[in-house]
């Protein structure tokens, strides 16, 4: 399942105000970590349930503690079996396999800065291919998975666009060649993430990596240890930094349907704030910020192939809202900032 915090990469740069900073800053703090969800239709359990009672999208203090201490493991936990027969659910990859995955996203973003609304802005279409291998295995059964992005892309779409375009090409051209690896387990956990960063990569492109390990990683949908059939339901619950804020996420998955090697899963997800202390990578160190309100879920299914590191194919939507109280940063800073996001992620096979 994908959990990529690309949109992150494009609200960093101050192209949803025209170049102020506040809004970019503002809009960078207010990206979640999305992932490839739908609702679980009819089912007994979703994420509002299983995520501890909050004010405005926002943990009291100790609550996300108590769910997931900052550092641990994400949890999966088996809600339903499903239907019988029930089977084992596991990742069985190919050493030497390799696959070619095409991702695009579309975006729009809104911000309301002092009570004044600025004009809805759509960012132009994004695309981004990775090829990865399954390189080697363990004696556990993992596989060192190595990864590379190898192209980028822009579609703009209008004169509008096009402007955002021509600012955002080079920051994404040079992305390209970034290599990534990491060890994953049967059941699609994890570990040992190490990026290669090109050495020509700018230093403002090397900003906008800051954290996308945790994103990247994530080609792999996290599967329950026991067996499970059709209408099978399990969730995750995991502890992430997303631009400057620590977050409590809760995902809820549902196997649809399964033939041999392949399998349609959907879900639903809901993140929270464990705190409302924030300080992103582009703020200045004489600017605060707290959040006053989080609002963040999203929709999807995708099908996966426990062949491969890569999923055949998907789609997500997600929608995040948070509002901001900015203090510091200059005479021109400070002040209430809303920004809510609009996006939608699709991914094929090659």
């Amino acid at each position: 399942m994908l959990r990529l915090r690309i949109s992150r990469l494009l609200l960093v740069l101050p192209i949803a105000a025209g170049g102020c900073r506040d809004v970019s800053i503002a809009a960078e703090l207010s990206q979640p970590l999305p992932v490839m969800v739908t609702p679980a239709p009819g089912g007994p359990v979703t994420p509002e349930q299983i995520l501890p009672p909050n004010t405005n999208g926002i943990l009291p203090p100790g609550a996300a503690d108590e769910v997931l201490p900052v550092g641990a493991q994400p949890v999966i936990k088996l809600l339903e079996p499903g239907a019988a027969p029930q089977a084992d659910l596991s990742y069985a990859l190919v050493k030497g396999r390799s696959d070619k995955m095409l991702m695009s996203m579309d975006m729009s973003v809104s911000v309301k800065m002092s009570g004044q609304s600025m004009q809805q802005t759509p960012t132009p279409r994004m695309t981004m291919t990775f090829d990865a291998t399954a390189s080697d295995e363990s004696t556990t059964g993992e596989f060192r998975i190595d990864s590379l992005l190898s192209a980028v892309g822009v579609e703009p779409d209008g004169e509008q666009q096009e402007q955002i375009a021509r600012a955002l090409r080079p920051q994404l051209e040079a992305m390209k060649g970034l290599g990534m690896s990491y060890w994953v387990s049967p059941k699609g956990r994890v570990r040992d993430v190490k990026l290669n960063i090109p050495p020509d990569m700018s230093a403002s492109a090397q900003q906008l990596l800051n954290g996308m390990s945790q994103s990247f990683e994530s080609m792999v949908t996290p599967l329950p240890a026991e067996p499970v059939g059709v209408g099978a339901r399990w969730q995750l619950v995991t502890r992430v930094a997303s631009g400057g804020a620590d977050i409590l996420q809760v995902a809820v998955y549902t196997l649809k349907s399964r033939a041999g090697n392949r399998a349609t899963l959907e879900a639903s997800f809901m993140q929270l704030a464990a705190n409302d202390v924030i300080h992103g990578p582009q703020m200045p160190a004489d600017m605060s910020a707290k959040v006053k309100a989080l609002r963040s879920s999203g929709t999807g299914s995708t099908q996966i192939d426990v062949n491969s590191v890569t999923p055949e194919g998907g789609t997500m939507t997600s929608k995040t809202g948070m509002d901001i109280a900015i203090q510091g940063g200059g005479p021109d800073s400070g002040g209430d900032t809303t920004v809510e996001t609009t996006t939608t992620v699709e991914v094929s096979r090659l």
